[in-house]
């Protein structure tokens, strides 16, 4: 951290200086929300993004499926279609879907999310960057976060490097949706990394996508041997039948299965192994049709794999050595399905995400800590600002040698609350967090940390920053019914 009374040692250095009343930190799922709360309640607001787009995991790390719009039950058949159970998420994320929709960049109907969103990664970028130009945020694309300034124990703005040089924005509050809470960490707030036993994060994987399928080849397979396509329940509707109906009506689709071809290619050396793995992951993950063009496009599919294990993504040569794995990794999995599905004979890869995936990295110690019981509890805050209805996605921390660890949360209304003390990094003032570094346990993060959730914690740490701004106080110190009130009048759900 640069402390006040040193930032005369810097200014030589300095290419600028601007002033504004909010800097949001990260521009992906959670800090374009948090730009646009915050600009929309009135609030001169600066987005400092390293990449050259917006979206984070939705389009650089290209994933799919952005969950917990609705309750997301282990048993939901389908979600990416499926209208099952009240809706938890609206406001910020609701106006974005609405507008996603529009284009024809998702499916599903406007003001009726389904229980995960099936969308179109290039026209996320754009609409992104038309609700930020709607609302007047200043976007610094390509710009690095290096530094916070503090004022004693508040951060009073940030340094951030761009093409142009070393810059200072100054700034009343600052978000930190950076995903790895960079900025908290550099302002001394307290952390955690992983399970409580060791600190081993959840694996990481690179997204990719695969062209030249022929997915009807691969229907007709499940027909002639339908034990290989992986269904929930002997009653569930997703028969190769169904997905055939489903795939000629343009509709996302997703499949999972091949295991006796995957248990085929492990004893014959043909499948790759992970870095950081113990050995050939026993399950495949997803095969799911990409959108495009206002519908599902049959010809390539992204896969969402685990592809490595027990790395600290914030250590530089761990994250350099797991991406370039990951790389080779995929290549060995392109192999595995040219030569042992059917359907993907003449595939090929497309496209690997430009973007890592990671699941958990820093979590900010805040003024609470979500645990395991609030999520699976069901508990509820005086000082919620949002919903979550998203299972527990644990990605083996151990190498690959157990399955997903996924658990409905919420008891039986199948939502806990998030308190607005989860956004408020402990021990630091004018900061708050949002996204999948907020506040949380390892169980508890691993549903928080879904992409439709990291919007609502988005929108909460915007239009909170705006009104301490305009207000003249900390975010600790704010009204936290105020912010409610806010929040309701912007439709989010509470």
């Amino acid at each position: 951290m640069v402390a006040l009374t040193n930032m005369q040692h810097l200014s030589a250095s300095i290419e600028s200086e601007e002033e504004t009343d909010v800097v949001v930190v990260g521009g992906g799922t959670a800090g374009w929300a948090a730009a646009y709360a915050s600009a929309r309640k009135g609030a001169r607001t600066t987005l400092v993004e390293s990449l050259p787009f917006l979206g984070g995991t939705m389009t650089g790390a290209m994933v799919l499926g952005s969950a917990g719009f609705r309750h997301q039950g282990i048993a939901t058949e389908d979600q990416e279609i499926s209208y099952e159970g009240d809706p938890l998420v609206r406001g910020v994320a609701q106006e974005f879907l609405n507008r996603l929709i529009g284009l024809g960049g998702a499916w599903g109907k406007k003001d009726d999310p389904t229980v995960k969103l099936n969308f179109d990664h290039e026209l996320t970028k754009v609409v992104m960057e038309d609700m930020m130009t709607d609302a007047g945020v200043d976007i610094w694309f390509s710009a690095q976060f290096v530094d916070v300034v503090m004022d004693g124990n508040r951060v009073a703005g940030v340094l951030v490097s761009t093409n142009g040089g070393l810059n200072v924005i100054w700034a009343k509050v600052v978000v930190d949706c950076s995903g790895d809470g960079a900025v908290a960490h550099r302002a001394g707030a307290p952390f955690e990394v992983g399970r409580a036993s060791d600190g081993r994060p959840q694996a990481s994987s690179l997204y990719f996508l695969v062209g030249g399928v022929n997915i009807q080849g691969v229907l007709n397979y499940f027909k002639e041997n339908p034990d290989e396509l992986r269904r929930e329940s002997s009653a569930s509707k997703s028969t190769p039948e169904v997905l055939e109906q489903r795939l000629k009506a343009g509709m996302p689709l997703m499949f999972q299965g091949f295991k006796k071809v995957h248990h085929q290619a492990i004893e014959n050396g043909d499948f790759p192994v992970a870095l950081g793995a113990k050995g050939p992951v026993f399950q495949l993950g997803p095969f799911r049709t990409i959108w495009r063009g206002g519908r599902a496009d049959p010809y390539i599919t992204a896969h969402n794999m685990d592809t490595s294990f027990g790395i600290m993504p914030t250590n530089r040569k761990e994250l350099a050595q797991a991406i370039m794995a990951s790389r080779k990794f995929i290549l060995g999995m392109v192999a595995f399905y040219r030569k042992y599905i059917p359907g993907y004979e003449n595939c090929y890869l497309l496209l690997s995400a430009p973007m890592f995936g990671i699941r958990e990295s820093r979590r900010i110690t805040g003024d609470y800590i979500l645990t395991e019981a609030d999520a699976m509890e069901g508990r509820e805050f005086m000082d919620a600002v949002g919903r979550c209805g998203a299972y527990v996605d644990i990605h083996d921390e151990d190498g690959g040698t157990k399955p997903t660890d996924l658990r409905e949360v919420g008891g039986e209304k199948g939502w806990f609350h998030i308190p607005y003390r989860a956004l408020l990094p402990k021990d630091v003032e004018g900061l708050l967090t949002a996204g999948r570094c907020i506040s949380a346990d390892h169980i508890a993060q691993a549903s928080v940390r879904q992409q439709s959730v990291c919007m609502t914690t988005g929108h909460a740490a915007g239009a909170a920053a705006a009104l301490a701004a305009q207000e003249g106080t900390t975010p600790r110190d704010l009204d936290v019914e105020v912010l409610q009130t806010a929040l309701r009048n912007q439709e989010a759900i509470i």
